[in-house]
């Protein structure tokens, strides 16, 4: 990396072979300094992004020439101050500085000579490598800022336009189509309820699948027009997986309540069906209707009227709760 003292330093070499007799200065000169002289002010130093990896330094000082004075007229000779410029311009006459292992690049200004002096101003232009870490970064940067141009770009052809276009259109049909058609509203509903009614339900549609239970329970089934039966061991062929599934498929247990009209169900010995009046009075917990007929009753006296009525009440409740 290539410092600013260094240059400062590659400078004055530079100066002192061009004027051994005069007394140099370094950014500034003192109070009552001896003539000739020459003054290198301090470098302006400018650092911009060159792309990810470098950056451009900019570097700007100015070399002034201080000429003996005549101490009649307080002035300078004025042949000697543009001898003394074009001798730094000379300097230079390659184009370049070198510093160190480096050439850097110079670029030249020759200021008006004033009655005592003369400036020329000297810029240097060069590179120098970013930090790693900052390169990353940097490099991270310009690819999102390469990536948001090129997505700005395309956004502004006449394709990408069309495009949008044509997808507003479409959602747009597919709006109107879906609120002039009802039957999108319950699509998924329906398709649910029909996949609710179970793979049993499917095969025996599809398929034509029947049981065919007789004395032997459900030992023997009927499937697609052949017998299955099952071993001796109650272990069932490989023929016979479908048997398995489908005798999964019982309520032992009870069924609170049919989800659809014919409902698959398997049924036991000593199990009730209910109507589905008689389920919603028992689920409401109400009473039906009971008339008793067929039966002679002897009333010998009124609190007999009251002990039937209070028997037969109380069975209907025993008999309810045995019901469940």
């Amino acid at each position: 990396m290539t410092k600013t003292k260094d240059i400062v330093t590659a400078v004055n070499k530079l100066m002192v072979g061009a004027f051994p007799e005069a007394k140099a200065h370094i950014n500034r000169c003192a109070e009552g300094f001896k003539r000739p002289a020459y003054l290198i002010s301090r470098p302006k130093v400018r650092r911009t992004d060159a792309n990810f990896a470098l950056l451009r330094v900019s570097v700007s000082f100015t070399v002034t020439y201080f000429a003996p004075v005549d101490e009649k007229t307080a002035t300078s000779d004025a042949e000697a101050l543009e001898d003394a410029q074009d001798a730094i311009l000379g300097l230079f006459d390659c184009g370049y500085l070198a510093v160190g292992d480096r050439k850097l690049t110079v670029t030249l200004s020759a200021g008006d000579p004033g009655a005592d002096s003369v400036p020329v101003t000297v810029s240097l232009d060069y590179f120098e490598d970013r930090p790693m870490e900052a390169a990353g970064a940097k490099m991270g940067q310009a690819l999102a800022e390469a990536q948001a141009i090129a997505a700005n770009e395309y956004n502004a052809t006449d394709g990408a336009q069309s495009q949008l276009e044509s997808n507003k259109i479409l959602a747009e049909d597919i709006k109107n189509d879906t609120s002039l058609q009802s039957e999108y509203y319950d699509a998924g509903y329906t398709m649910g309820e029909q996949f609710s009614k179970g793979y049993q339900s499917g095969i025996a549609a599809s398929k034509g699948a029947s049981t065919n239970l007789g004395s032997q329970g459900y030992n023997n089934w009927n499937f697609g027009g052949v017998t299955r039966e099952k071993s001796s061991a109650g272990s069932t062929s490989a023929a016979g997986q479908s048997e398995n599934f489908l005798r999964t498929h019982g309520y032992a247990s009870g069924l609170d309540y049919v989800p659809y009209d014919n409902f698959p169900a398997r049924l036991h010995l000593g199990e009730g069906v209910l109507t589905a009046n008689e389920n919603r009075q028992r689920k409401s917990g109400g009473v039906p209707a009971v008339t008793v007929t067929g039966n002679t009753f002897y009333v010998r006296q009124d609190s007999d009227i009251d002990a039937i009525a209070s028997t037969i009440v109380n069975k209907m409740i025993a008999a309810k709760e045995l019901a469940g």
